[in-house]
């Protein structure tokens, strides 16, 4: 059976590697993309079971890719991140996320373990780990 799949989008590579090596830990298998115009393709895939998504990526962008990752595969599970970026701070453009569907949102920075907190409480997975 396959491993759950976690999309990440995030064009920061560190934060996109903190975010690997956070949800890897917890069973899943990665993919990572810097703008949501190189996932959209994937986001039909049964496995794919959560996002996590920053807002200011190049491209369409949080808001959009967040409402077109809901409206294709809305048993997805989406948590955006984000710091802020230039005129907009990130918790303006975290409660713009979750009007369009994100399913938790943290801002950044933030530690591995409060990512893997809200991933298991998003996916209401026991003890950080899901069935693989």
């Amino acid at each position: 059976m396959k491993k759950p799949v976690v999309l990440i989008v995030d064009d920061d590579p560190e934060i996109a590697d903190l975010i690997v090596e956070s949800v890897a830990t917890m069973g899943f298998q990665c993919v990572v993309a810097s703008c949501y115009e190189d996932v959209l393709p994937l986001i039909k895939d049964q496995n794919l079971v959560l996002a996590v998504v920053d807002i200011f990526v190049p491209g369409i962008g949080g808001i959009e890719g967040i409402s077109r990752i809901k409206s294709v595969n809305d048993a997805c599970r989406v948590i955006a991140v984000s710091g802020g970026f230039r005129r907009m701070n990130g918790a303006d453009a975290l409660r713009a996320a979750e009007i369009v569907g994100a399913d938790a949102i943290l801002p950044k920075p933030f530690r591995p373990k409060e990512l893997c907190a809200i991933v298991s409480e998003v996916l209401d997975t026991d003890n950080g780990q899901v069935s693989a």
